[in-house]
């Protein structure tokens, strides 16, 4: 068998396996449990997105224990349904009206809307992408569960498309890093296909999502290979929900407000980071959470190794660039 043939085989089991990690793992997530145990406690909308073809929406919920989560997602309704989706774990109901509300343009012109409005629309923005065949945005299965979607094979779309078909209005880019199975100019020759070229951004779209995305692949992939092979190294066998600790890291680090800076995390930083863990662990419960903790000291272990924070990312990055 060629070289090339069985390094591809490698990658493929690799993703099933992740593929595999994920459904087990998905049922008892963060934010599965905000989904299905928080409530809405505030919704907003842009008033004219029916107009403007293009759906702003902020949601505060309430998570379980006390404290709130907040969820932003753009939705296009005229033609690639989804477009972004993001949010935070842990936020405060004063940090969310002054620095997530406060912040929105007021020509943006927010209002109060029934959730269930939300739902819908955030619903059918992913079965409106899957069926135009759009991509729809890195991990945004996280987000949406913590608003409580769904099955969206059956999602309402009586408020998608635009004069009988598609209008697309942005950037030529943007259209090009969306479609799945065709160019540019073969999406915007069909007959069905209305559009508008020019910037069109969002003042509501975490920019910042995708290079993080990229980072935290890596960064994940990384941390479990080097722990594992650290616990190889010293006769002890890996924990088998250390691919959950790796995730539970990660998304600890993403929840600190200066992740993705180019300073050195702080030792604030830090500390934020191991109070969000603990968070994170909270929505778990009984031999769940005692599992997860011998993973994360295992995985402690491994990244100790390290003198700073700033060091292991060096070695990620090395690695990558090396591969």
């Amino acid at each position: 068998m060629a070289r090339g043939t069985k390094k591809k085989e490698r990658h493929q089991r690799k993703r099933q396996n992740r593929q595999r990690e994920l459904q087990r793992t998905r049922a008892r997530s963060p934010y599965r449990v905000i989904g299905t145990s928080g409530s809405t406690k505030a919704c907003y909308i842009n008033r004219c997105w029916r107009e403007d073809g293009l759906a702003n929406i902020l949601c505060l919920r309430t998570a379980p224990g006390g404290g709130h989560a907040m969820g932003g997602f753009l939705v296009d309704t005229w033609c690639i349904g989804l477009k972004d989706a993001w949010g935070r774990l842990d936020i405060t109901a004063a940090q969310f009206s002054d620095k997530v509300l406060g912040q929105v343009p007021h020509e943006l012109e927010l209002v109060r809307v029934d959730p269930d409005v939300a739902l819908r629309l955030v619903a059918g923005g992913i079965r409106f992408a899957k069926e135009n065949r759009f991509r729809l945005p890195r991990r945004y299965e996280r987000w949406t569960a913590m608003l409580g979607v769904g099955d969206t094979d059956s999602a309402d779309l009586s408020d998608f498309g635009h004069g009988g078909g598609l209008t697309y209005v942005g950037a030529m880019e943007d259209l090009e890093s969306r479609l799945i199975d065709c160019t540019v100019d073969e999406f915007l020759a069909r007959d069905d296909v209305d559009y508008t070229i020019g910037m069109c951004d969002s003042p509501l779209v975490d920019g910042d999502t995708k290079e993080v995305d990229g980072i935290t692949d890596d960064m994940r992939d990384r941390l479990l290979d080097g722990t594992r092979q650290l616990c190889f190294a010293r006769g002890i066998k890996p924990h088998p929900q250390l691919a959950s600790a790796c995730d539970l890291m990660i998304e600890s680090m993403l929840q600190v407000d200066s992740y993705g800076d180019d300073d050195e995390p702080s030792d604030e930083d830090l500390a934020q980071s191991t109070d969000n863990i603990d968070r994170l662990l909270s929505f778990e419960s009984g031999s769940g959470r005692e599992d997860l903790y011998e993973a994360i000291d295992q995985l402690r272990q491994f990244v100790e190794q390290f003198e700073t924070p700033d060091a292991l990312v060096q070695w990620v990055d090395s690695d990558v660039n090396a591969g």
